[in-house]
């Protein structure tokens, strides 16, 4: 069969020592001390900005300190809304919220379904405007981003790592609706394709979250890629990774990293900062969710010092289910 030019998905992988996408992000108060820490940034779309759905761990994790879940008002008016927690057990917690114009409300999760360690986070905005993030914090780690506004029916994580030692991966399965869904997961390490007995015909009962422990089911691979095709419902995916830097590649950090909801022909990935570091080193990964081969291209293009721009190639064929690092 002849490889044809389609949609494929990039993916920066980005727990390393000096972690940075796009830098921006909430101001939140919450001290990484000298923790590897991930930010990214969000643009605003008008239309979108009514509903936020944020996806992740709680303190009840081992590798979790904190979390928090931080609604910021961006409009002249107050801004009024509706906040929903739920966890694993389905445990489902409502508060309504006013905020001033430019005022903050911090939310924990944790506190709101204790003794969970996953929970998903609704946040329905019903007068005014506001943006939503979070930021997790744990010993190798922080994370911090804008939480997602959109629910699908398919999903792609392009990166995971479960290499031992010292390497955690959870995807997340977030539910919002009060329907059930119903996902089936595929997954792609070093050998190829990978799927467990468990991954197909999973029940994300509604208004809670599933999370399905990648280091459990496909051990010791230095790259898992997963893909999410929900066949009853729409959820929320989420990948969250710990590393604790005793693993081959000396990695460290904590990256709770939203899924894709749709591939693309065409992706823009912003740079690693370097600190010279042996260990500071980044890795994109192409994943081909789709069902024909594709064909794709990897230009990466650097700064140097003495020289200027300089720019590396690296042309390839993907079947399907493949990944390219």
């Amino acid at each position: 069969m002849i490889a044809k030019r389609g949609p494929a998905i990039a993916l920066l992988a980005g727990l390393v020592i000096a972690t940075a996408a796009t830098s921006a992000g909430l101001e939140v108060r919450v001290d990484a001390g000298d923790r590897p820490e991930a930010r990214s940034a969000v643009v605003l779309d008008r239309r979108s900005t009514a509903l936020w759905f944020c996806t992740g761990p709680t303190a009840g994790l081992a590798e979790v300190d904190a979390r928090i879940v931080e609604v910021v008002g961006i409009s002249a008016s107050p801004t009024e809304g509706r906040v929903t927690v739920v966890d694993e057990t389905g445990r489902a917690v409502e508060r309504a919220f006013r905020i001033d114009p430019g005022g903050r409300l911090e939310v924990s999760p944790g506190q709101f379904v204790s003794g969970a360690a996953f929970a998903g986070v609704t946040v329905e905005v019903r007068g005014g405007a506001a943006v939503v993030g979070q930021t997790v914090l744990g010993p190798d780690g922080m994370d911090r981003r804008p939480c997602t506004t959109r629910a699908a029916d398919a999903w792609v994580v392009p990166w995971s790592t479960t290499a031992r030692p010292g390497n955690r991966a959870w995807v997340l399965l977030h539910n919002p609706f009060r329907a059930a869904a119903v996902a089936d997961l595929r997954f792609v390490g070093d050998i190829g394709r990978r799927e467990t007995l468990d991954s197909q015909g999973v029940v994300v009962p509604g208004r809670s979250v599933v999370a399905y422990d990648v280091t459990e089911r496909i051990a010791d691979s230095a790259v898992v890629s997963a893909t999410v095709d929900v066949r009853v419902g729409r959820v929320v995916v989420a990948r969250l990774q710990v590393s604790d830097g005793s693993g081959p590649m000396a990695t460290r950090g904590l990256d709770l990293a939203p899924g894709i909801p749709e591939a693309a022909t065409r992706v823009f990935v912003p740079g690693l900062a370097r600190t010279g570091e042996e260990a500071d080193a980044g890795a994109v990964v192409v994943v081909n969710a789709g069902v024909e081969p594709v064909e794709a291209e990897v230009v990466v293009r650097t700064a140097d010092q003495d020289t200027g721009w300089s720019r590396g190639d690296w042309c390839f064929a993907l079947g399907s289910g493949m990944s390219w690092t």
